[in-house]
């Protein structure tokens, strides 16, 4: 069974991974002879973006995605919900960084995009043009396929579904890019825009990966083709309602994974995850809260059979900011009482 993703630990002091490898530099050659030392930086910054969006986006959930998952080989033994998760985090940070820096000119041969050829669809119209640099989701894309998909040499069930997890990653980044504009005309008349193509922050690309972890599908394999459980429906071709010859394609953008996850309320070594005793909640009010921050206690404590514990810990913030001419914010350090809630 192939790792469950792969770790460039050649690259340790530029994205201060754990000490434990997965793969070697020597791996990342053999499996993509053609990348070059700027790809590679892009590559580590990607997966370090990928891991700290992945545990922002799982905070409240029982699998923490914790930093151990993605450094450690063969964390699940088989394809679940939470492996595909980390093949679209992955991808999707891989692909997200190669594509900025590739429009950045850090990466050699590589440059802004030619919206023309990338969206044929999007045609100027007399009050705006293309202009700027647009970043280059196609290079990205390419890049990224070539440094993680190269990694996936079987045919297997498991192969398949981290190849269309992969996809599904980089579907994401490519599906958030926007059209930025920039007005020109006399006394800001905007007579005429220039718009070009730009990246989201990633953490727009990491909650739309969280739903598609929400809305996973569990798939089966049969004659080589990965196929919607229960059903004769196809991941590359035909999904069907038992005994209909109707064929309907699976989304792209659908995680896929192979069996049910394991209970994550208690600790499990093969997952490297520690159960959630001790686990934070939260039990704060107001608007912006997320459905799962405001049903942590219950989704992480009482539904897992552990008490909710409540104590007032004393935390260092600053306080009594002033700005000093010309041009320091000065502040104080005050020592104030926060409620912390979490399992016991």
């Amino acid at each position: 069974m192939p790792c469950l993703i792969p770790c460039f630990y050649a690259l340790l002091l530029l994205c201060k991974f754990a000490s434990s490898s997965a793969w070697s530099w020597n791996n990342l050659l053999m499996t993509s002879t053609r990348i070059n030392l700027g790809m590679a930086e892009s590559v580590a910054a990607g997966a370090e973006l990928a891991m700290a969006e992945c545990q922002h986006q799982f905070r409240w959930e029982r699998w923490p995605c914790p930093r151990s998952a993605f450094t450690k080989k063969k964390v699940f033994r088989s394809l679940i919900r939470e492996s595909a998760a980390l093949h679209s985090f992955l991808s999707a940070g891989i692909t997200y960084t190669l594509t900025r820096n590739c429009s950045r000119g850090q990466l050699e041969g590589c440059g802004c995009a030619t919206i023309s050829s990338q969206h044929p669809n999007e045609s100027p119209s007399s009050s705006w043009r293309w202009g700027g640099c647009s970043d280059n989701i196609k290079m990205g894309e390419q890049y990224s396929v070539r440094v993680l998909d190269s990694l996936e040499s079987g045919q297997d069930a498991q192969a398949l579904a981290n190849l269309h997890n992969n996809f599904a990653g980089r579907l994401a980044v490519r599906h958030s890019m926007r059209q930025s504009c920039k007005c020109h005309g006399v006394s800001g008349s905007c007579a005429m825009q220039t718009c070009w193509i730009q990246l989201p922050p990633f953490r727009t690309v990491g909650q739309a990966l969280k739903r598609q972890y929400d809305t996973s599908a569990r798939v089966g394999y049969s004659n080589g083709i990965l196929q919607i459980d229960g059903s004769s429906s196809s991941v590359n071709g035909a999904k069907t309602s038992s005994g209909s010859s109707q064929i309907l394609r699976v989304s792209p953008q659908t995680l896929v994974y192979l069996e049910l996850s394991p209970d994550f309320c208690r600790a499990n070594i093969t997952a490297g995850t520690s159960g959630t005793r001790g686990r934070t909640c939260s039990r704060e009010k107001g608007k912006g809260l997320s459905v799962s921050q405001r049903r942590s206690c219950i989704h992480l404590c009482k539904n897992c059979g552990h008490k909710v514990k409540k104590r007032v810990v004393s935390v260092l913030t600053s306080c009594n900011c002033t700005f000093q001419w010309c041009c320091q914010v000065q502040c104080q350090t005050c020592n104030t009482n926060k409620t912390v809630y979490s399992c016991a």
